[in-house]
């Protein structure tokens, strides 16, 4: 089918919504039309080079959420009419690392940047007569998207497509880097620095893992201008000092733990 997407043609040059030739599902693939994309930083690093793609054109976009319209045969589990959110990484379920509760590191994830399909090795995307990679073999930047099913996981419909695209990514990486990588337990007392989309998770995941004290550590806007970064701290104004809030996490009193573990 003819769509649009958001196209990368070289490295540090701007966006170009066009017209792109999308394949049709094939077996284990499913067509999702999209209702919702986020846009992570994880895209503008394609744009610098700070994650290094094999060729270009590249299609942006690795989180979002949509409606199944067609499937490929041989899927299991999804069906026309599914609300899906999309995730970055494949899980096959069966391999040794998903097999071990590791579905981060499932070896269809090796070709994620590679752009080839995990069906077949072929290209789903072609614009202007070139093949196309579409980020973490998704490309939410586009209308539709043709995609393998170990990339698509179906939630509820009344679920907002909205907030269901940032489970495909930011909320996921910020509540994972508390609750399993900084391993935040009760009593703890935990930094967050930067509260975007990741920071904001992470925020949420360190309270929900009981600790003490939270402290949510980013600039206010306007704080710090362009040229005041050479005056001394102790010389700044009230207003131009960074901020930090800290909250305390209800049910915290009861752990006899506490130590100091770091976010970032």
């Amino acid at each position: 089918m003819k769509t649009k997407g958001a196209l990368l043609w070289g490295l540090n040059e701007a966006w170009s919504v066009e017209e792109i030739e999308l394949g049709d599902p094939i077996a284990g693939e499913v067509q999702i039309r999209m209702e919702a994309a986020g846009m992570c930083h994880s895209d503008h690093h394609i744009v610098t080079g700070a994650t290094p793609m094999p060729s270009y054109p590249v299609m942006g976009g690795h989180e979002g959420s949509g409606v199944i319209t067609k499937v490929g045969d041989g899927v299991v589990g999804l069906e026309v009419g599914d609300h899906v959110v999309l995730s970055f990484i494949p899980a096959c379920g069966r391999c040794p690392s998903c097999a071990s509760g590791q579905s981060n590191l499932c070896d269809l994830g090796a070709g994620l940047l590679s752009g080839q399909s995990i069906s077949d090795g072929s290209y789903r995307i072609q614009a202007r007569g070139e093949n196309v990679i579409p980020m973490c073999l998704l490309g939410t930047f586009s209308p539709y998207m043709t995609v393998n099913q170990t990339q698509v996981v179906k939630i509820e419909k009344d679920i907002p497509f909205e907030l269901a695209a940032l489970v495909g990514c930011g909320v996921p990486t910020g509540w994972g880097s508390a609750t399993h990588i900084a391993d935040v337990k009760a009593g703890d007392s935990v930094a967050v620095i930067g509260i975007g989309g990741v920071g904001m998770s992470a925020l949420q995941g360190a309270v929900a893992s009981g600790a003490r004290h939270v402290f949510a550590i980013d600039r206010c806007r306007g704080s710090v201008s362009r040229h005041s970064s050479s005056v001394p701290p102790t010389r700044m104004p009230r207003s131009k000092k960074r901020s930090c809030r800290s909250w305390r996490s209800p049910g915290a009193r009861c752990a006899r733990r506490r130590s100091s573990r770091s976010v970032r």
